[in-house]
């Protein structure tokens, strides 16, 4: 069975707050974050160091995490070829080895309401560091990134680039680069469940099946599910659901599930309660077309829960991967859809991965 530690997911976990911090120093240019020398370094895989020569903007420059905000600007070499390159620094100060996974692009909202991510779809970036490669515990590792017109260019006149992208790693080695595009995904979900707001509009979403859902104990953005139901997860998560991973935007399809996984009854929802007693919430993530029907494709899971008493929901063990069969939406033989009923990791339900933990 493969999990996901949690310190392998404390950089995606922290991915819109890093984003709001690093994107106001940069737009601002009132703080460079270049670290403080007196500071004790956190204890994670971090960057150390980004130097770019005349191509990279340093007044502008800022980095935090795995995060990086720059503004470069291409420069014609000797064969006449507009390009630009700058270096990245990592330090794991850790015990364990991390592996990197992809580039994510990140988002900034301005004051007027304007999104900065990626100001120039003209221009590419290709580092030289490969998916799932390690960097190991107390390793210092330089990677280049290389900035240049994709061949696809429709307008090269403008040779700069605003750009804010997180290098993500994780410390168990990834499969494939869908872990990085359900990563934003994962970081909404426990905001939402722990934002009184947010929590009563996901409940009041899932509880309205006057569409063509056939229980409130499920909803999802799925292929045939209600515009109502879509829109209600899409004003939930909004950007999370189409994450740019390596230049590609990967969109996502998430099914949300209340139901009592851990089998104790006064935990999760209505703790106690004889009837709906005891529900866990569960996020079903994938990044998967969902296109062969019947085929069995890779589904993440994770599972919160609250104590009796509490109002705040928290992670029951780790994000594991799993596989589930695609089906239509409200079951049978389809596309779009997936059964959550056939989801297995290892040949486990999810239930039986978190009560192992007790």
């Amino acid at each position: 069975m493969k999990t996901w530690m949690k310190a392998a997911l404390c950089i995606s976990l922290s991915f819109m707050c890093v984003f709001s911090f690093v994107g106001y120093a940069a737009i601002n240019s009132e703080l460079i974050v270049h670290g403080v020398a007196e500071a004790e370094p956190p204890e994670a895989l971090f960057i150390t160091s980004v130097s770019g020569g005349n191509y990279i903007d340093a007044d502008t420059l800022a980095y935090s995490g795995t995060v990086v905000s720059s503004n470069v600007t291409l420069r014609e070499n000797s064969d006449g070829v507009f390009e630009a390159f700058y270096h990245i620094t990592v330090f794991n100060n850790t015990d364990v080895s991390y592996y990197y996974v992809a580039k994510v692009r990140g988002t900034y909202s301005l004051p007027d309401g304007t999104i900065v991510s990626y100001s120039n779809e003209n221009i590419e970036m290709q580092e030289d560091i490969s998916f799932a490669e390690e960097v190991t515990a107390g390793e210092r590792r330089t990677f280049t990134v290389h900035v240049y017109f994709s061949d696809n260019a429709t307008d090269t006149s403008d040779k700069t680039l605003f750009s804010i992208i997180e290098y993500q790693f994780q410390t168990t080695k990834p499969e494939n680069k869908d872990e990085a595009a359900v990563s934003g995904v994962l970081a909404r979900f426990p905001e939402i469940l722990n934002t009184p707001a947010e929590y009563n509009q996901l409940i009041s979403a899932m509880n309205d099946i006057s569409w063509n859902r056939l229980s409130s104990s499920y909803i999802g953005n799925v292929v045939n599910a209600s515009d109502q139901d879509s829109a209600a997860i899409q004003e939930l998560f909004g950007e999370s659901m189409v994450l740019n991973i390596d230049g590609e935007d990967k969109p996502v399809t998430i099914m949300i599930k209340r139901e009592n996984v851990d089998g104790n009854g006064n935990t999760g929802e209505n703790p106690g309660a004889w009837f709906n007693g005891g529900r866990e919430m569960t996020l079903y993530i994938t990044a998967d077309t969902l296109s062969g029907a019947g085929s069995y494709v890779p589904i993440y899971a994770v599972v919160y829960t609250k104590d009796k008493g509490s109002d705040t929901w928290y992670q029951l063990g780790t994000t594991v991967s799993g596989e589930a069969k695609v089906v239509s939406y409200i079951g049978g033989n389809g596309t779009g859809s997936f059964d959550t009923d056939t989801w297995r990791s290892d040949g486990k339900t999810i239930s039986q991965i978190v009560q192992a933990l007790s």
